[in-house]
Order: C-alpha cells, then sequence, then structure tokens
C-alpha cells in the first residue's frame, strides 16, 4: 500500500500495516475454507495453485488473492453492518468473483504464460460453480443485484477487442472495468439494507478507487518492454492524465468522509498519493 509517494505520517503507517497483517490472515483463512469445499483433490489443488497462489501460469501477478476490492468490501460492510453477520460469506464471494473476473482479464490481454492457456481456462470455469455456491448463501437481492450489475464489467473485455485505442473510448473502458468494484463496495450496502443513496455513494467509492489505482498503475506500466496500448499515459496527455488523477482522489475524499471515522481512518491511505511526487519519480 505505501509503495507510492504519500501523505500519511509514520505512525499512521505503522498502525495500517499492523491491521493490513490481520486483514491478510482474516483472507487467507477464507481462501482455504472456500478451497476446502472443493470435493475433488485434483480440482481443489488446480484452484489453489492457479487461483490462490502467484504462479508461471499467470506471471503477471504476484499477489494473488487480489485484496483490494475485498478490504474496501470488508470496511464498508462493518461500516454499515456492526453485526457482521453475513461479513464472511460476503467476503468469499467477493474474493472469489475478483479472481475469476482478474483471470478473465489475463486471457483477453494475452498474460497468460505460452503453454499454460488450456489450464487457465479450464481452472476459471472450476471456479463458475464454486462462485455460484458462494452467492446462493447470500440474501436473494443480493443475487439480483449482483447478476444486474455484472453485464458492464464484461462488455469492457470485448471493447479492447473491438476499438481502436484512443483516449474517450479508453475513459469509457476503464468505466465500465470500475463497476466490478463498483458492485463489490455495493454489496456491502445492499446486504444491510441501506437506502439508495447510500447504496449509490458505496458503489461510487469502488467506482472512484478502481479508476484512480488504474491510471497509476498504467503509469509504472507505461514504460514496459511489450507495453499495452490501452494506457491513460499513452492515450493522454500527461496534464490531463494527472488532473483525472487529482479530480478521482478529491472525489474519494469525499465520499470517505462518509463513513465512521474507524473505517475510513483505515481505507485512506489507499488513495493518499503524493500525485506530483509520484509522477516525478516514474
Amino acid at each position: 500500500m505505501f509503495g507510492r509517494p504519500t501523505s500519511v505520517s509514520k505512525a499512521e503507517r505503522e498502525r495500517v500495516a499492523a491491521h493490513l497483517n490481520d486483514f491478510d490472515a482474516l483472507v487467507s483463512d477464507l481462501v482455504k475454507q472456500i478451497i476446502a469445499e472443493v470435493e475433488r483433490d485434483q480440482v481443489r489443488n488446480q484452484i489453489n495453485d492457479i487461483v490462490f497462489t502467484p504462479n508461471n501460469a499467470l506471471p503477471k501477478r504476484n499477489d494473488r488473492p487480489t485484496k483490494k476490492s475485498v478490504y474496501l468490501t470488508y470496511h464498508l460492510y462493518q461500516a454499515y453492518d456492526s453485526s457482521g453477520e453475513y461479513l464472511e460469506s460476503l467476503l468469499q464471494f467477493v474474493i472469489a468473483n475478483q479472481e475469476y473476473y482478474d483471470i478473465v482479464d489475463d486471457i483477453f490481454d494475452g498474460d497468460v504464460a505460452e503453454g499454460s492457456e488450456a489450464e487457465v481456462f479450464a481452472t476459471k470455469e472450476f471456479l463458475r460453480p464454486v462462485i455460484t455456491r458462494l452467492i446462493t448463501r447470500l440474501p436473494d437481492n443480493i443475487v439480483e443485484y449482483w447478476s444486474r450489475m455484472a453485464f458492464r464489467t464484461v462488455e469492457s473485455f470485448t471493447d479492447e477487442l473491438l476499438q481502436e485505442p484512443n483516449a474517450e473510448m479508453y475513459l469509457q473502458i476503464v468505466n465500465k472495468q470500475s463497476e466490478l468494484y463498483a458492485v463489490n463496495t455495493g454489496l456491502a450496502a445492499v446486504i444491510s439494507d441501506q437506502d439508495d443513496q447510500t447504496i449509490q455513494e458505496a458503489e461510487r467509492i469502488g467506482e472512484l478507487f478502481f479508476k484512480f489505482d488504474q491510471f497509476l498503475l498504467d503509469g509504472y506500466q507505461a514504460d514496459a518492454d511489450d507495453p499495452d496500448p490501452w494506457n491513460a499515459w499513452y492515450l493522454m496527455s500527461e496534464e490531463s492524465a494527472l488532473e483525472q488523477l487529482r479530480t478521482w482522489q478529491r472525489q474519494l475524499e469525499k465520499y470517505l468522509d462518509t463513513l465512521p471515522d474507524a473505517h475510513s481512518d483505515l481505507v485512506r491511505p489507499l488513495i493518499a498519493v503524493d500525485i506530483e511526487a509520484w509522477h516525478r519519480n516514474l
């Protein structure tokens, strides 16, 4: 989290780092529970090795499972519902569903190691019944909400294949890709029976965080040996991309202010990036 220039104090970084250690342990336990429910040994091992463990088949992802979206959902749900009745079930679904879409993204982007394509595709399909099992443990309104919101995320994959890279189209694609994070954070509000305004605010936190994080990631990847043409720093002027980051950061801070301090203080460091210093260090 703190690999970027940040305005967070040393004491606060240490406090959040300790919290993240506890959160990582929780995610690890939830992953073990997900895997343990897979009946067949071969399938269980394959899901563990490809989905939840860094591996050579998916070499660009060295941290599995992806935790940022899960972390946001964790804190938003607890901010809305202190009882925690559905916390573990919700997080298990978000973990598995996030990994499914990350693998789909790797397949579309050609980020699967040569010779591993069939294994990765099959593993992705093994995840489908796992995800189905997990979501059916949540209230019925969650199933309806998720299925309705998921379509735009899938659209983003086809747009990259069918469209020529340009700034306007890239912003549209990133907006669609952000729907997955928006759904994950929106789930936290829906499952705790929040009103429509609160659900929309929760969705916006996930949406804005994804966009903000994606533009930062694009900055790091802009000088890659085999660059992806769909990159903000290729398709936009530097000042336009920087101003977009500043805008999203300000909007995120506003939405985080609506949460109790106990949770907003542990989420805000994710976006407390000194954008100008970060840009200078690229």
